[in-house]
């Protein structure tokens, strides 16, 4: 743990201290702060609804997922994943499409998530979804991509 403020700034009532690990509470008073100033400027706090899929076989043992939530009239694709040996099923395109229902059914009109190149670019492409950022070397010799579909 280490504090710096350049001394021209210090001030005796303030300093900064820099953590090499995760700050829950830090993290939860912050968010509370950002809400508060946003509640000024018209901007609703999110109230993010969970949306969880799971993709289970015969012998219920999971292979595959997909973990969204839904908020100001968006889903937000969070994570999605199938194991290798379920590839090619189908089985991604099923979890997007039941997430897609369900946000719908919430009131979203947009879904968002993001990918790299190698991820599953071409698989939202297909799924309608289009290419709105990216950045560039993200790590270095890839891309990651930001996209949205109208719902």
């Amino acid at each position: 743990m280490s504090s710096f403020i350049q001394p021209e700034r210090q001030t005796q009532h303030y300093r900064l201290v820099l953590r090499e690990s995760q700050d829950d509470a830090l993290r939860a008073y912050v968010r509370s702060v950002l809400q508060e100033h946003n509640a000024h400027h018209a901007v609703s706090s999110p109230n993010p609804q969970p949306i969880s899929i799971s993709v289970v076989d015969a012998h219920e043992r999971a292979v595959g997922g997909l973990i969204a939530q839904t908020y100001w009239n968006w889903l937000s694709i969070d994570l999605l994943a199938v194991a290798e040996e379920a590839r090619g099923l189908g089985l991604g395109t099923q979890l997007m499409m039941l997430a897609e229902l369900e946000a719908k059914r919430r009131g979203c009109a947009f879904a968002r998530t993001s990918t790299y190149a190698f991820q599953a670019l071409r698989f939202y492409e297909r799924l309608g979804y289009h290419i709105i950022g990216q950045i560039d070397d993200y790590p270095e010799g890839a891309t990651l991509y930001w996209l949205r579909k109208a719902l």
